[in-house]
C-alpha cells in the first residue's frame, strides 16, 4: 500500500511540476494566468472546505463564500496591479468580514450559527486570503517567479522526504499526536532535516537564480527553517480539521494525495509567513 501511494505521488509530481513551472514563469500582462489559476484553486478548495464542514452538520453558505472569495481575490488582483490603494483593499476586507455576520446571527440556534459564522470567516482568511496573497507577492518581490519556486522547493522537500523517511525507515515510532496518528518521529525529523537542507543547498549552488538580495546566508537559512516548520504545522492543522469534521480526505480529486486542501494545506499556512519574513529581511 505504501509503495502504491508513493508511485501515485511520484506520477502526480512529474505530471504536475511542468504545469506549475509554466504558470509560475510564463509572464503575461497583469499576471492574468496566475490570477485565473488561483481563482480555480480557491473555488475547488472552498467546495472541499464546505464538504468537510457539511460532514459535521455545519453548513456555511457556499454561494456567499465563493462570491466573497471572488471579490477578495479580485481586489488583491487590482491592488497588485496598482489599480486600487491599500486603504481601499483593507476597507473592502473588513466590510466583507463584518457583513458576513448578518447571514448567520439572525437565525435560530445562536450557538451553532456563531460557530458557523466563525468557520465561514476563518475559511475566507485561511483559504482565500492566503492564496490571494500570491498575487501581491508577484508585485512586491523582485525575481518573484524564482523566489516563489524556491518556496515550493521547501514545501516539496519537506513533504516528500517526510513521507519517504517516515514510511520506509523502519521501525516506525509514532509521534502519538491525536490529530495525525500516522505521523512518525522519523518522518518528522526527515521533513525538518531535508526540508531545510535541500533548499539551502540549492540556494548556495544557484545564488544567481534564487536572488534574495540578502547578504547574510544565516538569514536565508532561518527563512528556510521557519518556513519549513510552518509548512509542517499547516499539515498538522489540516489533519486536525479533518478529524474535527470526521473525514479522511478533503476529497478524492487527486489520487494518492486526497483532495486539493490535502495537497496545499502546508502552503496555506507557510506562504503568508514566507512572504512576510522575506519582506522584513529585504527591507
Amino acid at each position: 500500500m505504501a509503495n502504491e501511494n508513493l508511485l501515485k505521488r511520484l506520477i502526480f509530481i512529474f505530471l504536475g511540476i511542468p504545469l506549475v513551472l509554466f504558470i509560475i514563469f510564463f509572464q503575461v500582462k497583469f499576471n492574468i494566468l496566475i490570477f485565473i489559476f488561483l481563482i480555480i484553486l480557491i473555488f475547488l478548495s472552498a467546495y472541499e472546505y464546505y464538504f468537510c464542514l457539511k460532514s459535521k452538520n455545519l453548513k456555511i453558505n457556499l454561494i456567499l463564500f465563493i462570491f466573497q472569495s471572488i471579490i477578495i481575490i479580485t481586489s488583491f488582483f487590482l491592488y497588485s496591479n496598482r489599480l486600487i490603494e491599500s486603504k481601499f483593499l483593507f476597507f473592502l476586507l473588513i466590510s466583507i468580514l463584518l457583513s458576513t455576520s448578518f447571514f448567520y446571527i439572525f437565525k435560530n440556534n445562536i450557538s451553532l450559527n456563531a460557530l458557523t459564522l466563525f468557520l465561514h470567516i476563518f475559511g475566507l482568511i485561511y483559504i482565500t486570503v492566503s492564496i490571494s496573497s500570491i498575487l501581491i507577492f508577484y508585485s512586491k518581490i523582485n525575481y518573484s517567479p524564482n523566489l516563489f519556486l524556491f518556496f515550493l522547493t521547501i514545501f516539496w522537500s519537506s513533504n516528500i522526504f517526510g513521507y519517504v523517511v517516515g514510511m520506509f525507515w523502519l521501525p516506525r515510532t509514532p509521534l502519538n499526536l491525536e490529530v495525525s496518528p500516522n505521523k512518525s518521529i522519523k518522518g518528522f525529523v526527515g521533513a525538518i532535516f531535508f526540508g531545510t537542507l535541500i533548499p539551502f543547498l540549492l540556494y548556495i549552488f544557484l545564488q544567481n537564480f534564487f536572488i534574495f538580495n540578502i547578504k547574510n546566508n544565516f538569514f536565508v537559512l532561518a527563512l528556510i527553517l521557519t518556513t519549513n516548520i510552518f509548512s509542517i504545522i499547516g499539515d498538522l492543522f489540516e489533519s486536525a480539521f479533518k478529524r474535527f469534521c470526521g473525514v479522511k480526505d478533503s476529497s478524492n480529486y487527486l489520487k494518492g494525495f486526497g483532495g486539493i486542501l490535502d495537497t496545499i494545506d502546508s502552503i496555506l499556512f507557510s506562504f503568508p509567513f514566507y512572504f512576510s519574513f522575506l519582506m522584513l529581511l529585504i527591507n
